[in-house]
């Protein structure tokens, strides 16, 4: 499992143009388990405005970011069945 600044980086520098600054602030909470607010989502809103890209390849790489996130989103969804199932 992807540990939650390996997760926060791919999803941040794929989206953290086009989501709002309360969506940032909301995963980065919830990724770092409270641990970071704000501040460091304007951190990372800054680094992600300030790295230079590359064309080259470009649309390969959001084809597997995408598919890295969709994965992680259904990991997380059989975690929770699991913790249920284990819980009830």
């Amino acid at each position: 499992m992807l540990n939650w600044k390996v997760e926060l980086t791919l999803e941040a520098s794929y989206c953290a143009h086009l989501i709002k600054d309360f969506q940032l602030t909301d995963l980065l909470r919830r990724v770092s388990r409270h641990k970071h607010g704000p501040d460091k989502a304007e951190q990372v809103r800054q680094a992600a405005a300030d790295s230079v890209g590359m064309r080259r390849g470009l649309d390969g790489a959001r084809i597997a970011i995408r598919t890295l996130l969709d994965s992680l989103k259904a990991k997380r969804t059989e975690v929770r069945e699991l913790q249920r199932a284990e819980n009830p």
